[in-house]
């Protein structure tokens, strides 16, 4: 893994876990029940935990869809395309991890700079460090809304 990567998960950890003050929360019923659609749709062999390989797999998919051109390289256009554009904190997030997925800071993410991505957030997810992400280990690492 790219050293840059490393030294973007304090970053990222505060994208996934730190709430945002005076953000409106919706209810931990829709939050957790988002979370577990979510969870289901990563973990694509029903096992109850989400592999690096479903993570990995998922990513690809991701990479795919938002890469508009397909040129497979992902621009901060392509990225930011299904983003209402006057939500200020969605749109500084989704910045922020744009920024950190770009390991050369050339303005573009590649497949594999996505994918490293995910392997980072993998490992902060891990709390067990079991290389496998359960329920609650996702539950509690991951922020709604995005």
């Amino acid at each position: 893994m790219k050293v840059s990567l490393l030294f973007g998960a304090l970053g990222l950890l505060a994208c996934l876990i730190v709430p945002v003050a005076g953000q409106a929360q919706a209810s931990d019923t829709t939050v957790n029940a988002t979370k577990a659609l979510w969870f289901a749709q990563i973990d694509s062999d029903g096992d109850g935990v989400i592999s690096g390989g479903e993570l990995d797999a998922m990513r690809t998919w991701r990479f795919l869809q938002v890469d508009l051109n397909t040129d497979r390289l992902l621009t901060i256009q392509e990225f930011m395309q299904d983003l209402s554009n006057n939500d200020e904190v969605l749109s500084k997030r989704r910045r922020d991890r744009f920024a950190m997925m770009d390991d050369d800071q050339d303005g573009l993410v590649t497949l594999q700079e996505y994918i490293d991505f995910g392997v980072l957030v993998m490992v902060l997810l891990d709390r067990d460090g079991d290389r496998l992400i359960e329920l609650a280990e996702f539950e509690h690492g991951v922020r709604y809304p995005l």
